[in-house]
C-alpha cells in the first residue's frame, strides 16, 4: 500500500517532549532523514491515518549530561541496544550479569507523518517511477509510487537481483551507564552503519531457560567479529569501466555505508577521540599504492533485447592487498542489441606448459588445434545464437605486472570473440598466468671498514640483491679477537680481531681482512695505603707493597712554587725524604716500577699524593739561668733532633744579639756576663738541612742572671 524508505522530518523546538516534536518533511526542509527504519505505530483518526516511524535519535544524543541545556538533545542517532539487559534486580539473576544498558535509547523520537485517507485510498494518482537502493539483505528496486501520498501501483515492483548488501560491522568502544566499583563499564560492540545491526557479547544465564536466544546471538556476535576484521568495504570513486563492462580499474575507494552515517550515529561522531572509534573515521577513505583493474559480471537485467537491455555488472572481491570492494553500474543498452555475458571459452587447446605440466603461457596465433575456442555464443537475455564469430587471443601488456623479488608477477591474455558479419565484439574473457617470484639473490657481501665504537672494534656487511638493489640487509656480525702477542709491563700486546656473518641464504661469510690492533703495555698496579709522616728535618713515606714490582719511584714538589720532579727512588715500600721543606707543605707521589731486560724503568699507575711539612726542633724545656764565678750558666733539657743550640740574649747596656752556640750538650756558660745587671738569655735549638743551613726550632721564655 504505502512504504516509508526513505523518511525525513523536521523538529519543533517549542515542543518540551522533543521525542515527540517531529513531523514528517521534505528532505529539503529537513533537520533529519533516515531510511529502512521501522514503523513504530498505525493510528486512525477519522480520515488520517498517523505512522510512527521509529528512530534512535534520544533525549541524551549530544548532551554531556541530563541537565545539559545547551543542547535539545536528538542530535544523532543511538546504537548498539541490547535486547537482553534489564535493569530489574529480580531477573538480572535470571538473564545473567549484562554491562551494556539501554540508559541512552530513553524517550527516543518518532517521526510522526498523517496520511489523508481519502486521497491514499482514492482512484486518482500521478504516479512516478522511483528507484530504491540496496541495502543490508534487499535487493534494490524500482517501482511506482504516487508523487502526491505515496501509494504504491500494485504489481510494478521490479528487483535487481544479487544486489543485496552484506552486514558490514565496525567495532564501536562504548562507555555505558553501569557501573562496577563505581566505575562506569566499558566494551567493544559491533554495529554496522548502513542498516543500524548491532551485536554485543552475549551473556550466558545459568538457567538454562532464560537462554534461548544466546546461541544464535553468539553466532551473530561470531560473525561480526570476523567480519569487522576483514575491515571495510570499499566503493571506488575514480571507477572507469571497459567498453564491455567486463572489467572496471579504479584507485580511490571510500566506504559508503560509513561516509553516510558521520556524525549521524554515536559510534562515528567526529568528536569521538577514542583509539578505537577514531581508527574507524580515519580508515573510511583509502587511496590504494597503484590504480587496480578487477573482472565484473553482469548479475541481473531487465526488458527485452528489442526494446533494450538495462542490465547490472558487479565487482566485489578483494585487491591483491587484501582491501574489500564493491563496484556496480546500470547500463541501459540499445534497443536491438543483444548481451553475451554466458560465452563460455575453452584455454586449455592454446595453453603453453613447462615439464611439470604448469601453464606459463597460452598461444596467440590460434592455429587449429592450440586456439582458444568458444562453446555456443547466446545472447543471455533473449537466447538468440550468433553463428558467425571468430576468435582471437592477445597479451595485455598493460596489465603485464613484473615479478619482483618478494611478488609474483603476472601476464595476461585477453580473448575476444568478434561478429564476422559486422566485426562488432560480442565477448571477452581475460587469463592471468602467474610469474614466479624472482626470489632474491644475494651474493657476497661488502665490508666496512674497521672500526672502534664504544670501545670495540667492529665492521658492517652489507648485502644486496642482484635482483633490486633496494633490497638490502646488514645481519648482524659476529667479531672473534686472538691475542697474538700478551701485553706485559714492559711490552706491548697484539690481538686480532675476525668478523664472521650469516649470509640471506643461510651460509657463513667470513670477512677476508682482518683488524691487528696494538695492546698497550701493562701498568703495574697503583700503590695503596700511602702515607707521609713528618718529623724533625724530614718526612717520611709509606706505603703497602705492589705485586711485580721491583721498586719504587718518587716524584714530587717541595713547596707551592716549586716544580714537580723527581724526588727518589726506593727497592723498599718507605722513603725518608731529608730534603723535604719545614716552611711549606710537600707533596708526594709514589709509583711502583719494573725493568726491562735493557734496564729500562716502566712506571705503575699511581691513585693519589699525600703531602707533609719537616719538623723544626721543640723548643728546649726547664731553661735556667745560675750565677757562677765569673759568668752565668745555663740548663736546659734536651731538645729531639737537635744538632747543636744558639743562645741569643741581651748583655745590659747592648742589644739583645748572638751570644754563643754549643754543639756538646745541654748547657752553656756565658763568660762575659755582667755582675752588676742583669744579662737575659734566650736558646734555640737547631738542625742542619740538605743545604748546610741552620734551621733553628722554637725558643721557651727567656731567663735572666748575673756572673758572680
Amino acid at each position: 500500500m504505502k512504504e516509508y524508505n526513505t523518511v525525513s522530518a523536521k523538529r519543533d523546538n517549542t515542543k518540551l517532549f522533543g521525542g515527540m516534536a517531529f513531523t514528517t518533511t521534505s528532505k529539503d526542509s529537513a533537520d533529519f532523514t533516515v531510511t529502512n527504519h521501522p514503523i513504530a505505530g498505525l493510528t486512525v483518526k477519522g480520515d488520517k491515518l498517523i505512522v510512527s516511524i521509529g528512530t534512535n535519535f534520544a533525549f541524551i544524543s549530544g548532551k554531556s549530561k541530563l541537565l545539559d541545556h545547551s543542547s535539545y538533545g536528538y542530535e544523532f542517532e543511538e546504537t548498539d541496544y541490547n535486547p537482553t539487559y534489564t535493569n530489574y534486580k529480580k531477573y538480572q539473576q535470571f538473564m545473567g550479569s549484562q554491562s551494556n544498558d539501554n540508559d541512552e535509547f530513553m524517550w527516543s523520537a518518532n517521526f510522526v507523518d498523517t496520511v489523508d485517507l481519502k486521497t491514499l485510498t482514492g482512484t486518482s494518482h500521478n504516479y512516478e517511477t522511483v528507484s530504491v537502493p540496496a541495502t543490508c539483505g534487499r535487493d534494490a528496486f524500482t517501482e511506482e509510487r504516487c508523487s502526491d501520498c505515496g501509494l504504491i501501483k500494485d504489481g510494478t515492483r521490479v528487483e535487481k537481483e544479487n544486489t543485496a548488501h552484506e552486514h558490514h560491522y565496525i567495532k564501536f568502544h562504548e562507555v555505558y551507564y553501569t557501573k562496577t566499583d563505581g566505575v562506569k563499564n566499558e566494551a567493544d560492540n559491533y554495529v554496522c552503519p548502513e542498516c543500524g545491526a548491532c551485536i554485543t557479547e552475549p551473556v550466558k544465564s545459568k538457567y538454562e531457560q532464560a537462554n534461548s536466544t544466546y546461541e544464535k546471538r553468539k553466532a551473530i556476535w561470531d560473525a561480526a567479529i570476523k567480519n569487522e576484521a576483514e575491515g571495510h568495504t570499499y566503493v571506488p570513486t575514480d571507477a572507469k569501466w571497459s567498453d564491455d563492462y567486463s572489467t572496471v580499474t579504479f584507485q580511490n575507494l571510500t566506504c559508503e555505508s560509513c561516509a553516510d552515517k558521520i556524525d549521524k550515529l554515536d559510534c562515528l561522531l567526529s568528536s569521538d577521540d577514542n583509539a578505537t572509534n577514531k581508527a574507524n573515521r580515519d580508515s573510511i577513505n583509502k587511496t590504494l599504492d597503484k590504480a587496480v583493474t578487477v573482472d565484473a559480471k553482469m548479475v541481473s537485467h531487465a526488458g527485452t533485447c528489442d526494446e533494450g537491455v538495462t542490465a547490472v555488472y558487479k565487482a566485489a572481491d578483494k585487491t591483491e592487498d587484501g582491501v574489500k570492494y564493491l563496484v556496480s553500474t546500470e547500463v541501459k543498452g540499445e534497443a536491438g542489441q543483444h548481451t553475451y555475458s554466458d560465452v563460455k571459452f575453452n584455454w586449455d587447446a592454446a595453453a603453453i606448459k613447462d615439464d611439470d605440466g604448469n601453464i606459463t603461457g597460452y598461444k596467440t596465433d590460434q592455429k587449429e588445434g592450440t586456439s582458444v575456442t568458444v562453446d555456443e555464443v547466446k545472447c543471455s537475455v533473449c537466447g538468440e545464437v550468433q553463428k558467425n564469430v571468430s576468435v582471437s587471443v592477445v597479451k595485455d601488456t598493460d596489465a603485464y605486472k613484473a615479478p619482483t623479488c618478494e611478488e609474483a608477477g603476472k601476464d595476461v591474455y585477453v580473448a575476444t570473440v568478434t561478429s564476422t558479419d559486422d566485426n562488432t565484439v560480442l565477448a571477452k574473457e581475460t587469463k592471468e598466468v602467474a610469474i614466479a617470484k624472482l626470489g632474491h639473490k644475494y651474493g657476497d657481501p661488502v665490508w666496512s671498514d674497521w672500526e672502534e665504537k664504544d670501545g670495540k672494534w667492529t665492521t658492517t656487511a652489507t648485502f644486496t640483491c642482484a635482483n633490486d638493489a633496494t633490497h638490502v640487509q646488514t645481519p648482524e656480525v659476529k667479531i672473534d679477537s686472538e691475542t697474538v702477542e700478551k701485553a706485559t709491563y714492559t711490552k706491548e700486546g697484539k690481538v686480532v680481531y675476525t668478523a664472521s656473518v650469516t649470509s640471506p641464504d643461510g651460509k657463513k661469510v667470513v670477512n677476508p681482512t682482518t683488524k691487528e690492533v696494538v695492546v698497550e703495555k701493562e701498568r703495574l698496579a697503583a700503590v695503596e695505603n700511602l702515607k707521609a709522616s713528618s718529623s724533625v728535618g724530614k718526612v717520611k713515606l709509606t706505603w703497602s707493597e705492589v705485586k711485580d714490582a721491583e721498586g719504587y719511584l718518587i716524584y714530587g714538589i717541595r713547596g707551592g712554587g716549586n716544580k714537580y720532579g723527581y724526588i727518589g727512588m726506593t727497592s723498599k715500600t718507605s722513603f725518608v725524604d731529608v730534603k723535604a721543606l719545614t716552611s711549606d707543605y710537600n707533596y708526594y707521589w709514589v709509583f711502583a716500577y719494573c725493568k726491562d731486560e735493557n734496564g729500562k724503568m716502566y712506571p705503575g699507575l699511581t691513585a693519589h699524593y699525600v703531602y707533609g711539612k719537616a719538623q723544626k726542633c721543640a723548643a728546649v724545656t726547664d731553661l735556667k739561668a745560675s750565677s757562677v764565678k765569673g759568668g752565668v750558666k745555663l740548663t736546659w733539657t734536651k731538645s729531639a733532633g737537635a744538632e747543636g743550640y744558639l743562645v741569643y740574649g741581651i748583655h745590659p747596656g747592648e742589644k739583645y744579639g748572638y751570644i754563643g752556640m754549643t754543639t756538646k750538650g745541654t748547657t752553656f756558660t756565658d763568660k762575659k756576663a755582667s755582675s752588676t745587671d742583669w744579662n737575659f738569655y734566650w736558646v734555640f735549638p737547631y738542625h742542619t738541612d740538605s743545604n748546610g743551613n741552620k734551621v733553628v726550632g722554637g725558643t721557651p721564655k727567656y731567663v735572666y742572671g748575673k756572673a758572680k
